[in-house]
């Protein structure tokens, strides 16, 4: 686990963004905003930003329980999104 919280783009992604390596930028999303470090990945594709559920056949954010006061809901979708992204791993190697 990462320190502080981090976006992985791609270099040129970045560059056109002006956004430099180490950087902090501003995520904003419907449920709110929040600060992460850009670390530069020259394997992450470029022009894409994936979200966790991205890896699932479902749309949407993962269930915030700070809104939803539902932490089940959370779980299945962190865990769902996480078989999917260890999926999607395993599928490139």
């Amino acid at each position: 686990m990462a320190p502080c919280p981090e976006a992985y783009l791609n270099p040129n992604d970045a560059e056109r963004a002006g956004v430099q390596d180490g950087r902090w930028v501003w995520l904003e999303t419907a449920h709110g905003r929040m600060a992460l470090r850009v670390r530069y990945d020259a394997v992450h594709p470029e022009g894409k930003a994936f979200r966790l559920l991205d890896f699932t056949d479902r749309v949407g954010d993962v269930a915030d329980p700070w809104y939803t006061g539902n932490f089940e809901a959370t779980y299945r979708d962190v865990k769902v999104g996480c078989e999917g992204l260890l999926a999607r791993i395993a599928e490139k190697e």
